[in-house]
């Protein structure tokens, strides 16, 4: 598999707080890779690494991110509710709209539209007009996490990074998030990095998992690996802890 991003010798620090502890580990093209700890281990801090997200007025990094071709990946980042990464003040016809032109300044404004509703119906939305004119905080958080894929199909993204995206939807509408998740990443051939505290989640969803601890991978594995042989007791405790719930 291709090599899209090597993380070489990477540690984050916030003032005298170390966030992130000397990380080895490479991202294949097109593959989905998982990212599982408790609270606070800093999967959050380490997606906004990938992305390029981190602020260097807050964050110091030290060691290296080396891109395939020596080309940062286009990236896109989903949160744990999209009310948090869509604007509260403006309509999602609007954002789509702005959102679709940035990436497709040659198509002309009948064909940008037309592709919206398209993207828009492919997500199983009914009343198009309806969602177009309404603002994020009058959706429900199922259709917001939707919209946040819209968004995904408006633009030409080659890693995705989500964090935590289904933490706010009740289990029926959580599957049909992965599923239709891995359906596009699979389609488009984008590259997926899914943070979660889960692990059910990531092994409905990932080829393979990164464990993290305090700031540092302390297991990497196939999915198969770590869910039938985890060798870290960090691991075992995580796994334990959904088999418990059986």
């Amino acid at each position: 598999m291709e090599i899209l991003m090597k993380i070489k010798n990477v540690s984050v620090n916030a003032g005298k707080k170390k966030i992130l502890k000397s990380l080895f580990f490479e991202i294949y093209r097109e593959e989905f890779l998982g990212i599982i700890g408790e609270s606070a281990s800093g999967k959050t801090t380490l997606l906004h690494l990938l992305g390029g997200f981190l602020s260097a007025n807050f964050f110091q990094m030290k060691g290296e991110i080396a891109y395939s071709k020596e080309k940062k990946p286009r990236s896109y980042m989903i949160l744990q509710d999209a009310i948090h990464s869509l604007n509260p003040y403006e309509k999602i016809g609007k954002q789509l709209r702005e959102t679709y032109n940035f990436h497709h300044r040659e198509e002309k404004k009948e064909k940008q539209s037309l592709e919206i509703d398209k993207i828009l119906d492919s997500l199983g939305f009914k009343n198009i007009d309806a969602v177009l004119s309404s603002y994020p905080s009058s959706l429900s958080g199922g259709m917001r996490q939707r919209i946040a894929i819209a968004l995904i199909l408006c633009c030409e993204v080659e890693l995705l990074l989500a964090d935590e995206p289904t933490t706010a939807l009740d289990a029926v509408n959580q599957l049909r998030f992965i599923q239709l998740l891995k359906n596009i990443c699979q389609e488009r051939k984008i590259t997926l990095v899914y943070v979660s505290h889960d692990i059910r989640i990531l092994m409905q969803l990932c080829q393979r998992i990164l464990v993290i601890k305090e700031g540092e991978i302390v297991e990497e594995g196939s999915r198969e690996e770590i869910w039938k042989k985890p060798r870290e007791e960090y691991t075992k405790k995580l796994i334990y802890s959904v088999k418990s719930l059986r």
